[in-house]
């Protein structure tokens, strides 16, 4: 978990987003989660949680909307993964998509309205 957990700085991240952002660590690797995230907030996609990306979290308002954009980019980046290579990846997409449904109502169950 610390792998995940600490370098997302999750625990300085909104209740929701944290979840979210840590699945797609778990299952696509940080970078890649991280720079999903910046590319929904629109700062440099670099692929590491530092002050800009903590900055960008906390100002983003409201939360439920940065995590509706956040869930449809990571369903899209599994969508596009499976197009470049379907021999590879399209016997996943069916998981992948449940996935990202359900950390998705889990996530905005976690930030309530805000």
């Amino acid at each position: 978990m610390d792998r995940y957990w600490r370098v997302l700085q999750a625990d300085r991240l909104p209740r929701g987003l944290d979840l979210a952002l840590f699945d797609a660590a778990v299952n696509l690797g940080c970078p890649t989660a991280v720079r999903l995230l910046q590319r929904v907030l629109r700062i440099t996609d670099d692929g590491l949680v530092g002050p800009e990306t903590l900055g960008a979290v906390k100002a983003f308002r409201p939360l439920s909307e940065l995590l509706t954009q956040y869930s449809a980019l990571r369903a899209h980046t599994y969508e596009a993964l499976a197009a470049k290579s379907p021999e590879k990846y399209q016997k996943y997409m069916h998981g992948w998509r449940l996935r990202c449904y359900r950390v998705a109502v889990e996530a905005g169950r976690l930030c309530g309205n805000s």
